[in-house]
């Protein structure tokens, strides 16, 4: 048994609800003469219109046609898992580079001072260094750096005024990739 999958057409829809949805998908494969009786499986991305349990795509098409079981399209969840790998890539060079800008004493007093201003009871006095070699130490510095994130956008904010242009510029850029969707670490 061969699976193939081969490009049908391009199909213009005017109403996105579930059901009409679903009628154009039928409409569509009857016009082009295939019989649905034989679908097995429907794959949709996880939208809402298309997987829902009840009035949506996929709920429409199976109520039709009850051998076709839905799943999540396979290239839809590898794009997502992908996107979140890249995601925690970009976050961890920028939480390492962040790292590395408060190396310096002058950088490191800014910080110091900024930290006793928010919150003298404060354990954490300055961020944790990544490990590269082991994760659960970058967790730690996660931690570490949950705790005082708004402290290091503080510095940063203050840095970002020296007169000296690398670091003036440094401290920009970190602040952009910190505030940005891209370095936005929860625990869950």
């Amino acid at each position: 048994m061969k699976i193939e999958e081969t490009f049908l057409k391009f199909v213009p829809v005017t109403n996105l609800t579930g059901q009409s949805l679903a009628n154009v998908l039928i409409t569509t494969l009857e016009a082009l003469n295939i019989n649905s009786n034989f679908m097995v499986g429907q794959g949709y991305d996880g939208a809402s219109s298309m997987n829902g349990a009840f009035h949506e795509v996929q709920a429409y098409i199976r109520a039709k046609y009850s051998s076709s079981i839905y799943v999540h399209c396979a290239s839809h969840s590898l794009n997502l898992a992908i996107s979140d790998t890249c995601t925690v890539r970009n976050s961890m060079a920028t939480l390492s580079k962040l790292c590395n800008f408060f190396r310096t004493p002058k950088r490191q007093n800014v910080f110091a001072t900024e930290i006793e201003k928010v919150n003298s009871d404060s354990k954490k006095q300055k961020l944790k260094q990544l490990c590269h070699t082991r994760w659960l130490e970058r967790y730690d510095s996660i931690l570490v750096f949950l705790e005082i994130q708004k402290v290091a956008v503080e510095s940063l904010e203050i840095i970002q005024n020296w007169i000296d242009r690398d670091a003036s510029l440094d401290s920009f850029v970190l602040i952009k990739s910190v505030l940005t969707t891209e370095f936005q670490i929860t625990l869950q």
